[in-house]
């Protein structure tokens, strides 16, 4: 059994349904924190339960062109929540460096939704809005898959670099599909 912390950073994603007008993104970074828990036996394979505090952010702003008045709208995603991951992890060598995978399901849990639909019009800003985003509902589920390395040296903390894809559905947008999909790195640090 070993228990670690682990940070880093993402890049994600949010299908989002505004046909006949789709949407351009721009891709923003957030990041995670949180502590983990390996329970391992004499094989390779092993189980890790993790709790991780991750900002979500994305922007989206209008390919069409404006309207008559002048009228563009962007979407401004940011979300704090708690992930859940339960992993299958796979370690392979017995060497230093030990190559791994890992998968396994992900439950979250929204902490903060500072999500906006801004309004905008060049024209006439008194038309000018900006709309919350609710959702229905503050906790999701979903699936993660990693590979990464764990390096091993004798009487110090163990080292792991990590590159995940997360893909999780949680709570439903009024206008836009509720999927979110990450990419992940993290490094974390086992004792």
């Amino acid at each position: 059994m070993a228990y670690g912390i682990k940070a880093g950073m993402n890049t994600g994603d949010f299908s989002l349904s505004f046909e006949p007008n789709p949407e351009k993104q721009e891709q923003s970074v957030g990041y995670q924190g949180g502590i983990f828990l390996q329970l391992s036996n004499k094989t390779r394979t092993s189980l890790i339960l993790e709790a991780t505090y991750q900002t979500l952010q994305s922007m989206y702003r209008s390919t069409a062109l404006p309207d008559f008045y002048g009228n563009t709208r962007s979407l401004s995603v940011d979300y704090s929540q708690l992930q859940i991951p339960l992993l299958l992890r796979y370690t392979a060598g017995n060497g230093v460096i030990r190559p791994f995978v890992n998968g396994g399901f992900l439950y979250s849990k929204n902490l903060k939704n500072r999500s906006v639909e801004i309004n905008d019009s060049k024209t006439m800003p008194s038309n000018n809005t900006r709309r919350a985003i609710v959702t229905s509902q503050n906790a999701g589920y979903g699936l993660a898959a990693g590979v990464g390395a764990v390096i091993k040296r004798n009487s110090l903390p163990e080292l792991s670099l990590e590159v995940r894809y997360d893909r999780m559905r949680y709570g439903n947008y009024v206008y836009y599909t509720p999927q979110y999909t990450a990419l992940r790195f993290d490094i974390g640090l086992a004792f």
